[in-house]
């Protein structure tokens, strides 16, 4: 999904911002603003494929997206130099790769910032604004303004690449479901059109015994079993399905608590995902925070 420059009726600019530069504000002076024109968007797929050893033809396994990459070109618009170069450095700054990763603290994909905008959609049951709230995460491959013109008055192109190596687009506002002991947890993602990964978080009050585990269990999928022994009373662990990391609320990595073999799951798009605790103390308590995907 290309990120759309207008949005709404009749069609505006769509607020376009990343590390709280909005870059496509409509709310701007048309004289002193920034203005995206177009963004063409372009996935990066990765599949083995390899030859057959006894005659002509190859055999090719299952493609994955490995990235997906934008191409943004738009304008700088000040009323003098002075505030044209302003605006360069802004906008420069803000999406500076070396800056961004040095402002993170994530440890997963550090580096890549949301840029956040809107999705026009017909469907205002769902979202009743006719708007779907979005972002992708990504990092710049070059920077937005890269030179500049005596002819261009005081204006500036823009044109520049952005990267994301997470290939979703993702809702701007997290999901959640949790519960008290063992049991069922659903998972409401029927309106997401792609898969994504959940962070568990797990709050010990008794330290648990025996071998725990959380399951997808519907649709079938995968199953993390963990060695009690590892395992503490009054405690918050976090489980990341994406990172396949384990780690206290503190940041102590408890890798060494999750089973052998084990199998990390995702939330599958389009329907209702039943996450099953077994083995727990009853007083445990389990929250599954996801964010809603699309392609």
């Amino acid at each position: 999904m290309p990120i759309p420059v207008l949005v709404g009726s009749p069609p505006a600019k769509n607020s376009i911002t990343f590390r709280g530069l909005n870059v496509n504000n409509p709310n701007d002076e048309e004289k002193s603003t920034y203005v995206i024109e177009d963004i063409s968007e372009s996935d990066a797929f990765q599949q083995v494929v390899e030859p057959f050893p006894d005659r002509d033809g190859s055999q090719a396994y299952q493609p994955y997206v490995m990235s997906k990459i934008f191409r943004v070109r738009g304008w700088v618009r000040g009323q003098t130099l002075r505030e044209l170069y302003d605006k360069i450095r802004a906008i420069n700054e803000a999406f500076h790769p070396v800056k961004a990763y040095l402002a993170d603290s994530a440890t997963y994909n550090r580096g890549y910032f949301p840029i956040t905008f809107d999705v026009p959609t017909a469907d205002t049951a769902n979202y009743a604004t006719g708007l779907v709230p979005s972002q992708y995460y990504v990092q710049a491959l070059r920077l937005p303004v890269p030179s500049m013109s005596k002819f261009g008055g005081f204006n500036a192109r823009i044109d520049f690449m952005l990267r994301a190596v997470d290939p979703r687009r993702y809702w701007q506002t997290a999901s959640s479901a949790n519960r008290t002991g063992n049991g069922a947890i659903t998972c409401v993602n029927s309106l997401a059109g792609y898969p994504s990964f959940p962070i568990i978080q797990i709050v010990t009050t008794t330290a648990p015994s025996g071998t725990p585990t959380i399951a997808r269990t519907s649709p079938s999928g995968g199953t993390v079993s963990f060695v009690s022994a590892q395992l503490a009373g009054a405690t918050t662990y976090n489980l990341d399905m994406q990172a396949k990391t384990f780690k206290t609320a503190a940041g102590t990595n408890k890798e060494t608590a999750i089973v052998g073999g084990s199998a990390y799951f995702d939330i599958q798009d389009g329907v209702s995902n039943t996450i099953t605790l077994a083995g727990w103390p009853a007083d445990v308590v389990v929250t599954v925070n996801w964010v809603r995907a699309f392609l």
